[in-house]
């Protein structure tokens, strides 16, 4: 919904070794990945990540805040059903969520193991979701990912995303595994 960082930046000013560097980014400009006028600045201080110089200030796209926010998560079989499940999410138009991310399942595992002790509700809740989501579909511990939703927008907007996230989970041979 909201793009890249490249996207939503507008402007950045960069403290580097040698002192002050600035670079503006006009609205009307596009950002593109060739380019045979040089390097783009302001890509290149984002994306190094702080190596170059350190971002002392920012002018950066904003948003109204929405009115009503979800979580949800969608465990599938496979990375190959993940990257399929989230190309068919970047389709959804006005019903696009707010933010996905497709964990693969090394990452999975490792916020699995790092979670905080649940209550015996939702150990017991936990086990009984795994449990359906292995024997019921093509569920491997070693080969299952998760895909993690925010929906951002009216309660009526929300309501609807969800219904759409829920339809095409099933329809990639997705479950649902709550916020």
């Amino acid at each position: 919904k909201y793009g890249n960082i490249e996207d939503i930046v507008r402007e950045v000013n960069v403290v580097g070794a040698k002192g002050l560097m600035s670079h503006k980014h006009k609205m009307e400009m596009t950002s593109v990945g060739r380019s045979s006028a040089g390097v783009d600045m302001k890509s290149l201080m984002l994306g190094s990540e702080g190596c170059f110089g350190i971002i002392v200030s920012a002018v950066i796209k904003i948003w109204p805040l929405a009115e009503s926010r979800s979580h949800e998560s969608v465990l599938l079989p496979n990375f190959g059903a993940g990257l399929r499940y989230v190309k068919g999410l970047s389709k959804m138009r006005s019903l696009k969520p707010a933010s996905v991310r497709l964990l693969d399942n090394e990452q999975f595992r490792l916020g699995q193991a790092l979670r905080a002790s649940p209550s015996r509700f939702q150990s017991f809740r936990n086990l009984v979701s795994k449990n359906i989501g292995y024997y019921i579909g093509n569920f491997s511990e070693r080969s299952v990912v998760c895909a993690t939703i925010t929906f951002e927008g009216t309660s009526e907007e929300v309501k609807m995303q969800k219904r759409s996230v829920r339809e095409l989970a099933s329809m990639h041979g997705g479950i649902l595994a709550g916020s």
